[in-house]
């Protein structure tokens, strides 16, 4: 490649300025892409600080300055240093949007030298856009993985297990949405609309029809669960029949309560980070929510034991979801600070604690109180686990799964009924469950959630021409 970019003195600031000479500060730097290949090219890992798409932004200049000579001048970066880090910036000026760049966009092994004058907040800042991390859509196959295995090869434990890796990831990726990135309620309630509710209404209008003609011993659904159940209040009202009472196939819905309901409640969290910026009003809000749920759930299982009557309403089953999105934000602010390394094995090992707590220690309570605390924990550091790992998650197959998880989840229900009744055929319901869920997505889901997300998109962009410029 010919083309030739500068590093912008805008963009990078030491964290502790070493003397620099003055004929330093007259030669002019150019980092050319000619100067090494392309991480690409070269095939190196995802290792080092360039690992993160954060880091990368931060290196490079704003879309606005970037030009093909990039011809200026640098005061704290020497000429070696500068050509150390020319692969992070080569790769990046052949990326349109370097905001979504791929997790393992430039791995690049620096000195200590030039890692002094890398922003302190770059080291510790998660990649810019979880939607490209190949392992988080492993873990949400392997969530959606130990439903189906609980539903029809009657592994109990998996289900509420997977459930909860649902929700841990769930609160992740929100947190981040909410109080990293800040993005708008508006637009974070669209996105959700989009991924949900389209889906969700059609999966409840075909269960309306089949509960009250094809299913064995029909029923008629009351105008009244129905309204609950659009407004995602059925593990409320009504307490009578509950929500596991069986009478249709909609038991599944109580874990869209508590997303939606959480989503709610998070966004209130978006709102006093709004009001309250320079206060720590957000992580009190965060940590403090994470500890009254906890305690909640603890003194309801001391009075009354497992009940799962209890335990699926949002103010008890949220917990995972809570402690994973306000863990993840307090990390991210406060890691440059501890400056704590977790070890690699350190997530697996709360990995399978937390399934032992679904496990052999499930009537201790700790299925609901320490597991989903493990699991948050787990999927905050997945980059840390040893590659290898993070390679099983990113298998095809279980990211195929993870990227269909919803229509999964959703139509897998009625099967999961008909195999209640018969059994002896469980692995031809739980292919047919596949196969239902794998139209849903293609068929419906993914076509009109795109096409509702570009209808948003195109409408911000006329309001913005629209709008009257101020002076």
């Amino acid at each position: 490649m010919s083309r030739r970019h500068a590093l912008s003195r805008s963009q990078i600031t030491p964290a502790s300025p070493s003397p620099v000479k003055p004929e330093a500060l007259r030669r002019k730097i150019r980092v050319s892409s000619d100067h090494a290949p392309l991480p690409q090219e070269r095939g190196v890992g995802a290792r080092g600080l360039a690992k993160s798409s954060a880091f990368a932004t931060a290196l490079a200049p704003p879309p606005a300055s970037r030009t093909a000579c990039g011809d200026t001048k640098c005061r704290h970066l020497s000429r070696d240093q500068a050509k150390e880090l020319s692969p992070c910036i080569a790769a990046l000026m052949v990326i349109p949007n370097h905001e979504a760049a791929p997790a393992n966009l430039a791995a690049v092994k620096l000195s200590r030298t030039t890692r002094q004058h890398i922003p302190q907040s770059t080291a510790v800042m998660p990649i810019a856009s979880n939607k490209n991390i190949l392992h988080l859509d492993g873990w949400r196959g392997t969530a959606i993985l130990g439903v189906l295995l609980a539903h029809f090869l009657k592994l109990e434990a998996l289900g509420g297990f997977g459930v909860q890796m649902f929700f841990v990831l769930s609160g992740l990726l929100m947190g981040q949405l909410l109080f990293v990135k800040q993005v708008g309620l508006k637009n974070f309630f669209f996105r959700r609309f989009s991924r949900v509710l389209p889906t969700f209404w059609l999966f409840t209008a075909a269960m309306v029809v089949y509960a009250g003609h094809f299913q064995r011993g029909t029923y008629q659904v009351p105008f009244s669960e129905l309204a609950s159940v659009l407004a995602f209040l059925r593990t409320y009202y009504p307490a009578d029949p509950h929500i596991w009472s069986n009478n249709w196939p909609i038991e599944h819905f109580w874990s869209l309560n508590v997303e939606e309901h959480s989503y709610a409640y998070l966004a209130l969290g978006a709102v006093l980070l709004r009001l309250f910026r320079r206060r720590p009003v957000l992580d009190i809000f965060l940590a403090g929510s994470t500890g009254v749920v906890l305690l909640l759930t603890a003194h309801q299982f001391h009075v009354l034991g497992d009940s799962t009557y209890w335990a699926i309403q949002s103010q008890y089953a949220a917990l995972g979801l809570l402690a994973s999105a306000s863990y993840g934000v307090l990390k991210q602010k406060y890691a440059s600070r501890l400056r704590i390394a977790v070890p690699g094995l350190l997530p697996i090992l709360a990995f399978l604690i937390a399934l032992l707590c679904y496990t052999s220690y499930r009537q201790q309570g700790l299925h609901l109180t320490a597991a989903p605390l493990l699991l948050a924990f787990a999927v905050n550091h997945l980059n840390a686990v040893p590659v290898i790992v993070r390679k099983l998650l990113s298998a095809a197959w279980l990211r195929w799964l993870g990227v269909c998880s919803f229509s999964l989840y959703l139509w897998q229900q009625p099967f999961h009924h008909a195999a209640k009744h018969d059994p002896a055929h469980s692995m031809l319901y739980l292919i047919a469950a596949i196969a239902a869920g794998a139209l849903s997505f293609y068929l419906f889901e993914n076509p009109v959630r795109s096409r509702l997300n570009a209808w948003w998109e195109q409408t911000a962009e006329r309001a913005k021409f629209r709008r009257p410029k101020t002076t």
